[in-house]
Formats: C-alpha cells, structure tokens, sequence
C-alpha cells in the first residue's frame, strides 16, 4: 500500500511553508548569529553510546549521525556526505577513523527538494581507513516490510540538551517513533503518539526495528518538518514529521549490494523464530490438544515466511500435533510437548 493522499499532502504543504528540505549540512547546522546548532530529536531519553555502532560524523563544518554496518562500512544520509573523505573524522564507541571513500546513491542529486520520490535515494556509505575493532557492527533487516503502526527506534548523536559539541561525543539521544505509514520506499512518522520527532542535526540517524530481544536497521534519516529556533532548539511544527529511507527497499539494496562487508539479516527468518518460541512457551501438556487445531493454523501460516531450513522444523512441529489425535496419555502430550520446544529452537538456531 502506498503513502495515503492525507500524509503526501501533510509533507508537501510543510515543504511550502516551512523548512521541509534535506537538511542539508549547512542549513541544519547553522543558525544565522549563532553557533552550529546541535539539535537532537525529541523525546525519549539519553543514552550512552560509548559501546554501539552509532556514529558521530564530524567536519569542520557539520556533524551527522551514522550506523556502522561492517567493520569498515558507516552508512549515513548521502545529504551528509558534501564534503571530501579527507575532511571527515568518525567516531565509533571511543574509536576514532578518518575516511578512505565517501559514496553516495548514484541518484542523489545535491539539493533537490524533499519529496517522497527524491527521499529513497537519500543514502550515502562512508568507508574506513581501518576497522573497527571495539564496537560490534549492526545488521540491516531483509525481507521484512516496514508497515503502518509499526514501533521503530531512532538514535541521534547531536546536543540538544548538551551545552557543547564535545559533550556530544560519547551522549546521544534515543526516542521511539509509530510508522504512520510506509509505501516500501520511505517511512513516515508523526509525533503525536509517541510524541518523539527528528530535528534538523539528526541527520543519517540510524532507524532500528526490535524482533525479540534484538534490534536491526531498517531505515536512515533524512528528512523532517521540524525546526531549530534562534537559540538551536528544536521546535515541532504541526504534526512533527519524520521522514526515513527504508533500507529494505529495492533502491536501498542495489546500493548496499555495493559493499561487501556490510550486514544482513533475514527479517523473516528472525520473526518466525520469535514467534515459534513464543507459541512454544504458552503451551502445556494439559492444552496441548485443545490448542493442536489453532496451533497447526498458525503454523502453516508461518511456514510461508519461513527459511527453507526453518520449514523443516516447523514441518516436524506440524506432525507432532497431528500425531496427538491419536494419543490422549500425557506422557505422549510431554513428549510431542519436548519435540515442538526442540524443533523450536532449531529454528531459532538457523
């Protein structure tokens, strides 16, 4: 499903009257009279990024935010990316890594409008002079669609509540953000439930998505309705919009299948496995057999996203239940019971 007629219009009537363009280096970072502002999006809470693959992309001139996805590779927003490899510094965890290449999405065009067919080629990779070697790379999702009232998580390093760019260094920013729609391409949010919003200094923040216990990226930022006042806070206007490259779309993929170090991970694999162990873990050897009907449903449902190798599981786990028509002792219920946890998390495993 595309992006409704109600938010296409939302974004182009801010883009009119107010500041709805890239936020590019210059015009999100500085505020005439005033020193860079670090503007950091709002809500959520501040976190302490010493140990995590989010970048702080610095120049004389800018900062953006980053995601390290390999041990050379920190994908970032290509607007992020109008200066030489020679003039970038980044930071990940305590390391500091100057810039061998900067490359941006072929279809990137320096200071086009922020329009929704513009925005999913807003994407740029930084490479490394060296790796990194303190700090654990993160995965970008595959083959899991974004849709609309998904929970997503954005993490900036800026200083909207920092008094100074050094204090930024190791600080950044987390906030969660409900997608009020996605058509594959872009992700949109708005603040009004959630009540975090991007702002302008935000720039390439990585987007993640938990599955279980887990968070992968699927989105960067890049654009936004908001603004940065006088004194370089950021300010909601209207309903707070956000806007994301989704990393999972065909535009996306082409660019990053340009890096071989970078990340993966399947998104459909991680879902059935989260929910095979969640089916799992409500079941009882007394309800068992009440449940088998509703349970193979389910199952075979989730057969249909499953990994090859995951179908086998779940194929030995639909068996299982099927076998109980004919059993009504319970250690046979204990023992299809053991077989459906094993076979689980085999599935969890691949």
């Amino acid at each position: 499903m595309g992006l409704t007629n109600r938010v296409v219009q939302n974004i182009i009537t801010c883009c009119l009257l107010t500041v709805c363009t890239f936020t590019t280096p210059t015009r999100d970072l500085r505020a005439e009279g005033h020193r860079p502002t670090l503007a950091q999006l709002l809500g959520g809470s501040q976190i302490d990024l010493s140990q995590s693959p989010v970048a702080l992309i610095l120049t004389n001139e800018y900062m953006c935010t980053g995601l390290l996805v390999g041990k050379h590779e920190v994908i970032t927003a290509g607007h992020c990316l109008a200066a030489q490899a020679s003039e970038f510094t980044v930071q990940v965890g305590t390391e500091k890594h100057s810039v061998s290449q900067v490359v941006r999405s072929a279809a990137f065009s320096e200071g086009a409008p922020a329009t929704l067919a513009f925005i999913k080629y807003d994407l740029g990779m930084i490479l490394l002079d060296s790796p990194v070697e303190t700090v654990q790379p993160a995965s970008v999702l595959n083959d899991l669609r974004i849709t609309s009232g998904d929970t997503l998580t954005v993490i900036g390093r800026g200083a909207n509540e920092l008094p100074n760019r050094e204090q930024a260094l190791g600080e950044g920013r987390t906030g969660d953000f409900l997608v009020d729609d996605a058509n594959g391409s872009v992700i949109v949010t708005t603040s009004l439930i959630k009540k975090s919003s991007t702002c302008p200094g935000d720039s390439g923040a990585p987007v993640f998505k938990r599955i279980g216990n887990a968070t992968f990226a699927v989105g960067v930022v890049s654009a936004g309705t908001n603004f940065a006042n006088s004194q370089g806070k950021c300010v909601v206007n209207g309903r707070g919009l956000s806007v994301f490259v989704d990393l999972q779309s065909e535009t996306s993929q082409l660019f990053l299948s340009q890096f071989d170090g970078v990340q993966h991970a399947s998104g459909r694999a991680l879902f059935v496995a989260e929910r095979l162990q969640k089916l799992t873990s409500r079941i009882t050897t007394t309800s068992i057999k009440a449940r088998a009907p509703k349970l193979i449903k389910e199952l075979v449902k989730l057969r249909q996203l499953a990994s090859e190798e995951q179908r086998i599981s779940i194929n030995t786990m639909i068996r299982s239940l099927r076998s109980l028509g004919s059993s009504s002792s319970r250690k046979a219920h204990t023992s299809i019971l053991r077989k459906l946890r094993i076979a689980a998390e085999q599935a969890r495993a691949l």
